[in-house]
């Protein structure tokens, strides 16, 4: 009795050691990297890690199959997503750009590989200083679309290689947004003060929670 006990505390440990351990870790140059423009995403077969000047590419094991580096003088990524061609299936990257400090505005812009950056276009804002709550925040609709949630307007935007970055529809928003996501159908934004909220498609609130702490 007491072995089968000793037995099953070990195993229990040894699994939960196990569980416990790092398949795999890297360590970004810290000079490449700053809180408020770090974005982490994964599309179920590869990690994307972006910062404001690089985009990573990593597969399951941690191996690095792909970077794009940018240098010190092209205006500030803020955001990176990977999309497929829907003619041909290949992929390739969207990529927010922001110019600082002077420009409130933001630009959309898609990367290719091989080719480079392609079909840029510049979409009003009153974005000023960004921090790790004022910034711009992306929720991907389907593989040609995506919703920019902004400082002041929120909007969704399509694109195509024959007529680029096109805007479907804007709305006016008046929150200091710290993280968005698409949930049923409904756009669900939060905002420093604690307060969730969430849209419909025509942009009426559906619902709002003050969870009553800073998020």
């Amino acid at each position: 009795m007491k072995k089968t006990i000793l037995l099953s505390v070990f195993l229990c440990w040894a699994f939960g050691n196990l569980l416990g351990q790092n398949v795999w870790k890297k360590k970004m140059n810290s000079a490449e990297v700053s809180l408020g423009f770090m974005r982490f995403h994964t599309d179920g077969e590869h990690y994307f890690f972006s910062s404001q000047r690089n985009f990573v590419q990593y597969d399951p094991q941690g191996t690095i199959t792909g970077f794009v580096s940018q240098d010190a003088t092209s205006p500030i990524w803020m955001d990176v997503r990977k999309k497929h061609d829907a003619s041909t299936g290949h992929p390739y990257f969207w990529i927010l750009r922001y110019n600082i400090p002077s420009q409130p505005e933001f630009t959309v812009a898609a990367y290719r590989p091989g080719v480079g950056i392609v079909n840029e276009r510049t979409f009003a804002d009153t974005l000023t200083e960004i921090n790790n709550w004022n910034r711009l925040h992306i929720v991907d609709s389907d593989d040609s679309a995506i919703v920019v949630v902004g400082q002041s307007f929120y909007r969704k935007i399509r694109y195509s290689e024959s007529s680029g970055f096109v805007e479907e529809w804007a709305r006016p928003l008046n929150l200091p947004v710290t993280a968005a996501l698409s949930h049923n159908g409904l756009l669900i934004l939060s905002d420093e003060s604690g307060v969730v909220t969430a849209f419909d498609a025509d942009g009426g609130i559906v619902w709002a929670k003050n969870l009553g702490m800073a998020l």
